[in-house]
């Protein structure tokens, strides 16, 4: 059984703390108190690849997890391992998924506790409880636990994490707390629905779509790592070569074709998107590209090399404003890609280039002529 968050999930822990201040210079009462934890709503997961496209009502599977509990001096004053099935058995330290969609009560719970800090789905492989559990402090965890892209590859089981601290319960004993945690994924996601040609073009077909200039880490306390920016020509599309040979989930290619074309509209093979997820808030921001082959064009002597590139170089929101700054558990969506002529180059992702221009206007030359009569 999995845990079900939306993209900005929220959680609510009630704390049953006797007095507890997140003041660093006043002191707080140490005695052992119950902290009550409740998620909420099982459902099992999908996979991420070509599929439908994530709507604001989806969410993000919680597979597995930690949760800490945080003093007002930043350490971790215990944790517990989130788990999908089994048995809850608080004296190994792990509490299930079901437990905690039926609600769960950690008992002793030192009471300087002050925030509930929480990673779900670190996807860090057989190491994992080794690197999760060897922190002293909050600071320390975020700064050493680094999240690969080629982990983030289901879009329902992304690395989700969040923080929240205590609280008082409106209703309820004057010992009663809680903490408001929201749950949000470390990547952004890319959709595309489907591409298109117009204007002179009257056929194509589509290759393969990649993403460029991505982060291969990020550590929880944003902290990004290995840029990824492929510049060969050549790696685009050509197996076990480059960037995408290493990162197969940040593009899709297909020496036929990566989709179904009706008339000059190509869609996902399976699904309705082609969907790429990506780590969002670094100095670089992805780029994609789009690889063609075999246009044909309805103007005479007209004629192109094989492969064409499109490259799409940025983004604009809603009201027409370019993206700058993109957003963790934000889905970027491009219903479709519609392509001119003007769009095609043989060069798949140039870097820009500070392009200076000057003008000068020249003066008008006399020539000093003889009529003929």
């Amino acid at each position: 059984m999995k845990t079900k968050f939306s993209f900005l999930a929220t959680l609510v822990v009630a704390l049953g703390l006797m007095s507890c201040s997140e003041n660093n210079d006043l002191p707080v009462d140490t005695d052992n108190q119950s902290i009550y934890l409740k998620i909420g709503n099982i459902e099992s997961a999908q996979t991420r690849s070509e599929g439908t496209a994530v709507t604001e009502a989806e969410a993000v599977t919680l597979t597995d997890g930690y949760i800490y509990f945080i003093t007002a001096q930043d350490g971790i004053k215990e944790w517990y391992k989130i788990a999908s099935s089994g048995t809850s058995d608080v004296a190994n330290k792990v509490i299930t998924t079901t437990d905690l969609k039926n609600g769960f009560k950690f008992s002793n719970v030192s009471g300087e506790v002050s925030k509930v800090y929480i990673v779900g789905n670190p996807n860090l492989g057989s190491g994992e409880a080794t690197t999760m559990e060897g922190f002293k402090t909050l600071s320390e965890l975020k700064a050493g636990v680094n999240i690969s892209i080629s982990s983030q590859n289901n879009v329902q089981d992304l690395t989700i994490v969040g923080e929240g601290g205590v609280t008082a319960v409106l209703e309820g004993a004057e010992t009663d707390k809680q903490a408001v945690v929201s749950l949000t994924p470390l990547c952004a996601r890319i959709e595309v629905g489907a591409i298109k040609v117009t204007g002179t073009i009257t056929d194509y077909t589509l290759k393969g779509i990649y993403v460029n200039r991505f982060y291969a880490n990020k550590t929880l306390s944003n902290v990004f790592a290995n840029l990824q920016n492929e510049e060969s020509t050549d790696n685009f599309g050509v197996a076990g070569t480059g960037v995408y040979s290493t990162y197969q989930t940040m593009c899709d290619q297909d020496a036929t074709s990566i989709g179904n074309k009706t008339l000059l509209t190509t869609s996902p093979k399976t699904g309705n998107v082609w969907a790429y997820q990506f780590f969002p808030g670094g100095a670089e921001n992805p780029r994609i590209t789009l690889k063609l082959s075999g246009i044909t064009s309805s103007v005479a002597g007209e004629s192109y090399l094989d492969p064409q590139f499109v490259n799409i170089r940025g983004f604009l929101n809603s009201t027409g404003t370019a993206i700058t700054t993109f957003a963790p558990g934000t889905i970027y969506h491009i219903n479709e890609v519609s392509i001119e002529k003007n769009n095609l180059t043989q060069f798949p992702d140039p870097e820009d280039i500070n392009l200076w221009v000057t003008v000068t206007i020249n003066t008008w030359k006399v020539e000093v002529v003889t009529p003929i009569m």
